[in-house]
């Protein structure tokens, strides 16, 4: 989990030069509008485990599973 006014607030000093994101705590489940604004931070969906490759494999491992 972020601290998303945290992430923020330490993305405007020096300490941190940016940062990259695909969770927040929007109901989306997406960074706040704001911060995802950022000029230092890639936001992006939390799509990875949708593609075919990973779908593929947790519904195999499903089976296994209930066998």
């Amino acid at each position: 989990m972020v601290d998303e006014a945290a992430l923020d607030a330490v993305l405007n000093t020096s300490h941190l030069a940016g940062a990259a994101l695909d969770v927040g705590k929007t109901p989306d489940q997406m960074p706040t509008p704001s911060l995802a604004a950022h000029p230092n931070v890639i936001a992006m969906p939390h799509i990875g485990g949708q593609t075919t490759e990973p779908t593929e494999l947790i519904a195999l491992d499903t089976v296994v599973q209930v066998r």
